[in-house]
């Protein structure tokens, strides 16, 4: 494995906000920028396991409300127009040249809404090289389906306002999709919760009443609009998201996806060296 050399930069995003970027060059001579999202409750370095796998230079940004990003009390930030149009500027002022945008969850789902949604802010929107997506979705359809969903991430919201962090991960812990995270490397498995019970009560809440698969603009019309690349990765335990990946190369057939055997939802970092051969590193 390369040496690796690592920064940490704060970028104003507007509106006051700045997101934490840590940049690690894991990589060869000619290898490419990676652009990782992390999931809800994440944050950058949850990538590290897949440095020696995809060597690249990683540019890890904490998503809003996440590890040492700015995490306001307000919710208007967090509505995903808003979160993508941050992104946006985020990439403009670190990204010098090709790219390739890797989301996992949450951060696919911001990175669909980056690509295809609505942008706030004045940072262009940009066009990555390639796109690779971990358990990801263009949103909920049914208009009733989307407000149980945000009804029930508002109730989690009250939950961790009234109980705290701690209560919230105990509880997020025992969610049925992320068991398969116990396949996870354990030490590196333990370094993520720590991380996670270091957030704050209030990105928490703005990431659920925001960023969530309730409030979250649907994208399926525009999935045909999609124009990059496009590699949708899942595990084969993960029935769901194989769906809603199969519904998507359905919508677009130059999108491809790829199924990993005996893995969950956190495919990435179930076998990180499985996921970099799927992924075509």
């Amino acid at each position: 494995m390369p040496a690796i050399e690592s920064s940490k930069t704060r970028v104003d995003v507007g509106a006051g906000l700045q997101w934490n970027v840590k940049t690690f060059n894991a990589s060869g001579d000619e290898a490419p920028t990676v652009v990782a999202l992390h999931g809800f409750t994440g944050s950058g370095p949850d990538f590290t396991p897949l440095f020696e796998a995809m060597p690249s230079r990683w540019i890890l940004p904490d998503i809003l409300g996440h590890g040492a990003s700015d995490a306001p009390q307000e919710m208007a930030p967090y509505a995903m127009p808003a979160v993508a149009g941050q992104l946006a500027a985020v990439i403009d002022q670190t990204v010098d040249g090709p790219f390739k945008l890797l989301g996992y969850s949450m951060g696919a789902r911001l990175a669909l809404s980056l690509l295809l949604g609505e942008l706030d802010g004045d940072a262009p929107r940009p066009a990555p090289s390639q796109l690779i997506l971990v358990g990801g979705t263009p949103g909920l359809e049914d208009e009733e389906e989307r407000a149980k969903r945000l009804e029930t991430d508002r109730a989690i919201a009250e939950g961790v306002r009234e109980h705290g962090v701690d209560w919230f991960c105990d509880h997020w812990s025992k969610v049925p999709i992320l068991q398969s995270q116990r396949n996870i490397e354990p030490g590196f498995r333990e370094s993520m919760e720590r991380r996670r019970r270091k957030l704050s009560a209030d990105g928490i809440c703005g990431a659920l009443e925001g960023m969530g698969t309730g409030a979250m603009p649907p994208l399926w019309d525009r999935i045909g609009d999609l124009d990059i690349p496009t590699m949708l990765i899942t595990g084969s335990e993960d029935a769901k998201f194989c769906g809603v990946a199969e519904r998507m190369v359905a919508a677009n057939a130059s999108i491809q996806h790829r199924v990993m055997d005996a893995i969950g939802h956190t495919a990435h970092l179930e076998e990180p060296r499985r996921f970099a051969r799927a992924a075509d590193f």
